[in-house]
C-alpha cells in the first residue's frame, strides 16, 4: 500500500532523511522545519508519529556497521603504521564505494566487502609500503576476527573479484593509485597529477589509443610528466 500511496510514501522518506540527519549531523533539526520543507503538507506530530513507526520496523538497528567501519576496525586491531593504514582505507574506500551502488552487493555482510576490499589492496602494496610483518598482522586479524572461512573461502573469491570488476578503473585512476604508492609530496603529487591528466584527456579522444590498457596509458604519462 505504501508504494501505491504517495502521501505516505513522500511522508516515510522525509522522516527517514530526519532521522538520517540525527544520527550522522552534528546538530538536530526540529520537526517543525521538516514540516516546513514539506511545505506544511505534513505536520510535526504526523512526522514524530512516522518517525516511532520506521523506528520501531527496524527495531531501532539505524546504525549498523558499514564495510568502512569494519576496515578501520581491521586495520586498528593490526601492527601498521599510519601512512600504511591511510593508503589502505583510500584504496579499500574506493572499492567500497563503488560496491554500495551496484545491486550485487545487496545482502553481501559488510565485513566481508571489507575483507575483500583489505586484501585487494594489500595485494597491489610492495613490502616498501607494507613489510612482510606488518602484512602479517593484518592478514592474521582478518583470520582471527573473520575466521579462515571468510578469508579464505569461496565466498571471499567472489566478492574479492566482484569488487576488482566492477567498474574498470581509468587512466586517471592509475596515475592516483600509481602516485600514492610512491614517496612524494602533495605538491609533486598534484603536479603530475595536471600534467599527465592533460595527456590522458588528450589520448581519450584519440581513436589510436582504443583497446590500449588504462594502465599503460597512466605509466607512460608519469613517465612522459617526470
Amino acid at each position: 500500500d505504501l508504494l501505491h500511496n504517495k502521501n505516505t510514501s513522500q511522508l516515510v522518506a522525509m522522516t527517514c532523511l530526519y532521522i538520517a540527519i540525527k544520527l550522522f549531523e552534528p546538530e538536530v533539526i526540529n520537526p517543525a522545519i521538516v514540516s516546513f520543507l514539506s511545505e506544511n503538507l505534513y505536520s510535526e506530530k504526523q512526522i514524530t508519529e512516522m518517525e516511532m513507526v520506521i523506528l520501531s520496523a527496524l527495531q531501532w538497528r539505524v546504525q549498523p556497521p558499514t564495510a568502512v567501519a569494519f576496515v578501520r576496525h581491521f586495520l586498528a586491531l593490526a601492527d601498521l603504521g599510519e601512512r600504511a593504514k591511510n593508503l589502505i582505507i583510500e584504496v579499500s574506500g574506493a572499492q567500497i564505494e563503488n560496491a554500495i551502488t551496484n545491486y550485487d552487493f545487496v545482502g553481501t555482510k559488510p565485513s566481508l566487502v571489507a575483507a575483500a576490499s583489505i586484501l585487494n589492496t594489500i595485494h597491489l602494496m610492495g613490502r616498501a609500503l607494507l613489510p612482510d610483518g606488518s602484512r602479517c598482522s593484518l592478514i592474521l586479524a582478518l583470520v582471527e576476527h573473520g575466521s579462515n572461512r571468510l578469508i579464505y573461502g569461496k565466498d571471499m573469491k567472489e566478492t574479492r573479484d566482484k569488487l576488482l570488476n566492477l567498474q574498470p578503473p581509468t587512466a586517471v585512476a592509475f596515475v592516483r593509485h600509481f602516485l600514492a604508492l610512491a614517496d612524494l609530496g602533495e605538491r609533486a603529487k598534484n603536479l603530475i597529477i595536471e600534467v599527465s591528466g592533460a595527456q590522458i584527456e588528450n589520448a581519450i579522444t584519440n581513436y589510436d589509443f582504443v583497446g590500449t590498457k588504462p594502465s599503460l596509458v597512466a605509466a607512460a604519462s608519469i613517465l612522459n610528466t617526470i
